[in-house]
């Protein structure tokens, strides 16, 4: 979008790895496209629908940054980030100059390996399995997705070994969830996420959630802006899949939750869960 001269871009589904790298790329071709008179390149983050961040890039200042060497009193960051997008220079009308579409319906082939490591039988079960994958957009905030996965070969019939427990049994049960059946359904999920304010989110969710669970939840995250950490609380209510992975249950359900602590460290863009 053109107003005065301001040259904003959105971007979709923007968490990716690397990103710094990525924008330091997309400035430069806007710098190198973008009329004379643009003086400030705002960049607006979204992700699912919800605004993310912003970041308004001072032109004069990156190029001077990646063109000239500096003495450090000069130097100063050419990129402000911020919560909410700043009101557009100049008083000009805005012109969208190009505006993008996010297709309804994707579709991706593709192979799935799972493994177990250190078991009794075999110190390696694994299992290859042509896949599936698809996604179903109602609106950028409401999709659903799913997968499904023919066995090609596998080695959990190897896995005999049942120990003792007073629990009620399921990911001990991993040899029938692997063995039962040659074409499954691990997942078929619908998702709706929505924005609190502008540092709390919220989802709601239900389906086939995985390959031994179904059910139902919800998570609350809280993310503030320029932090590195960010706190996430789950709640969910699911019942235990049949061993052939479609569209049956077993007698077994629970309810469950976790808090989640999430710590972006910095370096080389590795991230932490907790």
């Amino acid at each position: 979008m053109l107003s005065g001269n301001l040259l904003s871009v959105s971007l979709d589904n923007a968490d990716q790895i690397y990103w710094r790298e990525r924008l330091e790329r997309a400035i430069a071709i806007l710098d190198r496209d973008a009329a004379s008179n643009i003086t400030t390149f705002e960049l607006t983050y979204h992700e699912h629908g919800m605004q993310l961040a912003v970041q308004q890039v001072d032109r004069d200042a990156w190029r001077a940054q990646n063109t000239q060497l500096l003495p450090p009193s000069e130097e100063k960051d050419p990129v402000a980030t911020s919560a909410a997008s700043a009101a557009p220079a100049g008083n000009e009308a805005s012109q969208t100059l190009q505006q993008g579409k996010l297709d309804t319906l994707e579709f991706k082939p593709g192979l799935d390996l799972s493994y177990n490591l250190g078991g009794p039988n075999n110190f390696i079960l694994y299992k290859v399995a042509a896949e599936g994958s698809g996604i179903l957009r109602f609106s950028s905030s409401t999709w659903i997705q799913g997968n499904l996965q023919y066995n090609l070969f596998n080695n959990y019939g190897n896995y005999t070994y049942t120990a003792p427990s007073n629990l009620p049994r399921v990911r001990t049960n991993i040899r029938e969830y692997q063995t039962s059946a040659n074409l499954t359904m691990p997942s078929l999920q619908l998702t709706h996420v929505g924005q609190l304010s502008a540092n709390q989110y919220y989802s709601f969710y239900g389906g086939y959630l995985e390959m031994m669970f179904g059910g139902i939840g919800a998570e609350w995250l809280y993310r503030p802006l320029g932090s590195s950490l960010a706190l996430g609380i789950d709640l969910n209510r699911v019942r235990q899949r049949g061993f052939r992975q479609n569209f049956q249950f077993r007698t077994y359900q629970v309810t469950t939750g976790n808090a989640t602590l999430y710590w972006d460290t910095g370096w080389n863009d590795i991230r932490g869960i907790l």
